[in-house]
């Protein structure tokens, strides 16, 4: 379509001078150009023919008072028209724009009508632009590179005529290079990107509003809070982190984020969010006291705030996001019960201490448990190690003590220390030693020797002994 083209950057003569890399934001609520006496930060209107106009009106709103409205009652087949708002920039690099947008009216004959376009300077003018089809309301992605070879990336979006508004975004990357991209994204999800080669192209201008050709279509297009940066600009609103503890009172972070990097990217304008949390309360304070009233607002500029988030027990968590200015969306956080953290059960409810070197080591069933205290009589039968002995030598209380000692059981206790000294049935209770002959493994505490042999040992040792002080 190079008449369209041609009819394009004719207007933009008629603008002012070329500015550099855009970094702008309109709400259209007051004046559109910069020539008013109440200067806007558009440079050019571009209109074909009488029955075309670009206005600010009520009835065109999304947030505000005023939204743009572009309005073509002009009907012939073959012509090429505009109906447009613009502004020059320059320079290589990087531009993305955004812009909430609707159909109002239409005839609906089938078409490609252009709605969001940044142009360089190219030979067919146009780098990128998102084009719409009336017949089939779907919305696709088309780029021109250098040589003004035509690219359309993958599956157009259907965009749902219910007279909503959407969030079109067009962003345009190494512009002046060989592996420049265009890319765009629908209520803040990129649908189709492309690479090219720019070698040597600069940006030329940004232009907003219907621009086709050989079509007869009528109707009407609404437009507001449009933004234009070198930087990504903000679409969606998300929170972190996503695993909460169920009564604990969480540092929670909400952040924008870009469509493209789905990355933190700052807001262009002011902006209201109000989160709705299923499951749990907001609050504003570090100790979860004073609850979250009302919307949070982000300034122009800004990508993250802060919130405290406490979960209810046993609940599944649902948080709800809507703005005047990002996509709505929802976000279900995963909800740990506060049982089951790192502390309760790590190393000290379940590890080294509760079953390790100290109840199960060298103190347990060192030189004061098995030395000559607790060896005793021959037939010390569990008194003497369940009485004096297992309290202030073992651990200061009668820990290793009582009818049934809770550490023994088995013969090999639960590490590499128990069994044959500290735990078995010898050592295990009451009078009698438990009232449990010893096993064939089983070793008598203080002894260091086994089974019967063993026992008739200590007692020729223990009659040498007392000879001999006699």
């Amino acid at each position: 379509m190079p008449s369209t083209r041609c009819l394009l950057l004719a207007a933009l003569l008629l603008g002012d001078a070329a500015r550099a890399q855009a970094t702008f934001s309109d709400g259209f609520e007051g004046s559109l150009l910069g020539s008013r006496v109440q200067p806007g930060v558009w440079d050019f209107i571009g209109l074909q023919y009488p029955n075309q106009q670009v206005v600010t009106e009520g009835s065109a709103v999304k947030r505000g008072v005023l939204g743009l409205r572009t309005i073509d009652n002009h009907r012939d087949a073959g012509v090429d028209t505009q109906v447009v708002l613009g502004r020059n920039i320059t320079g290589t690099g990087n531009q993305y724009t955004r812009v909430w947008w609707r159909v109002s009216a239409s005839n609906g004959v089938p078409g490609a009508l252009s709605f969001l376009m940044t142009q360089g300077n190219t030979a067919v003018g146009t780098l990128a632009e998102t084009k719409w089809n009336p017949a089939t309301n779907e919305v696709r992605l088309v780029c021109f590179d250098r040589n003004s070879m035509f690219f359309s990336p993958s599956a157009p979006t259907t965009v749902v005529p219910d007279g909503g508004f959407h969030l079109v975004e067009l962003a345009l990357q190494n512009v002046g290079t060989v592996a420049a991209t265009c890319s765009y994204a629908i209520d803040g999800s990129e649908r189709a990107r492309q690479q090219y080669d720019h070698t040597g192209t600069q940006f030329s201008n940004i232009l907003v509003g219907p621009v086709y050709g050989e079509s007869e279509w009528t109707g009407v297009m609404d437009y507001d809070d449009f933004a234009a940066s070198p930087a990504p600009i903000a679409s969606r609103v998300d929170v972190t982190p996503t695993q909460v503890t169920a009564g604990v009172c969480e540092t929670m972070t909400l952040r924008t984020l870009s469509s493209f990097s789905n990355m933190p990217a700052p807001v262009s304008s002011t902006t209201r969010i109000a989160v709705k949390v299923d499951g749990g309360t907001l609050f504003q304070d570090g100790r979860c006291a004073v609850s979250l009233a009302g919307s949070l607002v982000f300034p122009a500029g800004t990508a993250a705030q802060s919130v405290r988030l406490r979960v209810d027990p046993g609940s599944s968590v649902v948080v709800m996001f809507e703005s005047d200015d990002l996509v709505s969306s929802t976000q279900v956080l995963t909800v740990l019960p506060a049982d089951a953290g790192a502390v309760d059960a790590g190393a000290v409810d379940a590890g080294a201490v509760d079953a390790g070197a100290v109840d199960a080591g060298t103190v347990d069933a060192g030189t004061v448990d098995a030395g000559t205290v607790d060896a005793g009589a021959m037939n010390d039968g569990g008194q003497a190690d369940a009485g004096t002995d297992a309290g202030a030598g073992d651990s200061g209380v009668e820990v290793d003590a009582g009818s049934v000692e809770v550490d023994a059981g088995t013969p090999m206790d639960a590490g590499p220390d128990a069994g044959r000294l500290d735990a078995g049935t010898v050592d295990a209770g009451a009078s009698g030693d438990a009232g449990v002959a010893p096993g064939e493994h089983d070793y008598v505490v203080g002894c260091g020797c086994s089974s019967e042999g063993g026992a008739l040992a200590v007692f020729v040792l223990l009659l040498f002994v007392t000879k001999r002080r006699a």
